[in-house]
């Protein structure tokens, strides 16, 4: 599949929401589109590659707009709120563009049930993140009463998954490596970001928890988690000798 046909599928997806801006009553139905064409294009990837599409920045972009949808669609209720996570998900999608699409090979230590579930579970955090960041847009600009349960839940429940997800692939990923170089830290610069990373949302959850943070502030902290978490690894672009990942 050559990058006009990507192109083409991602203009279909943003007439998608064109339509859900226009007025469309249920907006689960242009979701459930979109999820489709995503995932056709990441199964296609997946049969032409013969591995999960896990290498590279137009990969990661693929799994990373699915994700998002898959858990946007999970929080639906008939808000307005879909829209915003649609949008972001093209986004995501037209950025990977701009990265090489060529199919490329795993190496021999990237065969593994182990490094797929890392990334399955890493890309369900940050997914999780992403609509967390969303939900705070929303906070912020006042409009979160019209989005009153996902914004609750998110603020309640959502964190809570992010960083669950993201340990539970922060374990996996330690355990293959004390498989593969005999130690469960490796001084990885990627390994140092998810520390940082992990630390900011741990702060937003126990800061609404333990301490009764009201949303706004939470919102703040959780919009500048994720700013960071995206700079933070956006960096490794264009520094990749820095990690083994």
């Amino acid at each position: 599949m050559n990058t006009w046909a990507y192109i083409a599928i991602y203009c279909a997806m943003a007439s998608v929401v064109v339509a859900m801006l226009v007025g469309v009553e249920y907006r689960r139905y242009p979701i459930l589109v979109s999820l489709l064409l995503v995932g056709c294009v990441t199964g296609y990837r997946w049969i032409e590659s013969g591995h999960p599409p896990i290498l590279g920045t137009f990969e990661e972009t693929l799994m990373a707009s699915l994700t998002l949808l898959v858990t946007s669609l999970a929080l639906h209720r008939r808000e307005a709120f879909s829209v915003y996570t649609l949008g972001m998900a093209i986004f995501v999608l037209l950025y990977g563009l701009f990265f090489d699409t060529q199919i490329r090979p795993l190496v021999i230590s990237e065969k593994s049930l182990l490094v797929y579930f890392h990334v399955l579970f890493a890309w369900i955090g940050y997914g999780i993140y992403t609509v967390c960041f969303i939900a705070s847009v929303h906070v912020l600009a006042g409009s979160a009463h019209r989005d009153r349960d996902i914004v609750r839940w998110v603020f309640e429940r959502g964190i809570l998954y992010g960083l669950a997800a993201q340990s539970i692939s922060f374990f996996i990923g330690s355990y293959y490596s004390s498989r593969l170089h005999g130690s469960w830290w490796m001084w990885d610069t990627v390994e140092y970001l998810f520390v940082v990373s992990w630390l900011l949302y741990a702060v937003a959850l126990h800061g609404r928890i333990l301490l009764g943070w009201r949303e706004k502030k939470v919102a703040v902290w959780l919009m500048t988690a994720f700013v960071a978490t995206v700079i933070l690894y956006w960096g490794l672009i264009y520094i990749p000798w820095t990690t083994y990942h």
